[in-house]
């Protein structure tokens, strides 16, 4: 899928390596795996947070439901009309 492509140099994500002047990776993480993984850390943890930010951003509506709907029935038990 990506055989032949080229990115330009300016917008590489080159946090831990980078694209030298005569075309070759270089890392200052030398061992594959470990350069592998801590890419891979950096992925998981922005996936993590869009998960658990989507998760808070939906809870959001249902507690403002249920507080409203809590605020409604004591206005009702109280006899007040409700808003």
């Amino acid at each position: 899928w990506f055989d032949h492509i080229r990115v330009p140099r300016e917008n590489l994500l080159n946090r831990f390596g980078n694209i030298n002047d005569q075309g070759q990776y270089e890392s200052t993480i030398e061992n594959p795996s470990k350069r592998f993984f801590t890419m891979l850390g950096a992925l998981v943890t922005g996936r993590i947070s869009v998960g658990l930010a989507s998760i808070s951003a939906s809870k959001k509506p249902w507690r403002l439901r249920f507080t409203m709907h809590s605020a409604e029935d004591s206005l009702a038990e109280m006899n007040i009309a409700s808003i």
